[in-house]
């Protein structure tokens, strides 16, 4: 959960609802 919300943290810092429901 940490890698992958680091990811779209740092890419789009703050796009983490639409991150997870890509998955």
């Amino acid at each position: 959960m940490t890698e992958q919300a680091k990811v779209p943290a740092i890419r789009f810092a703050g796009f983490t609802d639409p991150w997870e429901q890509r998955k």
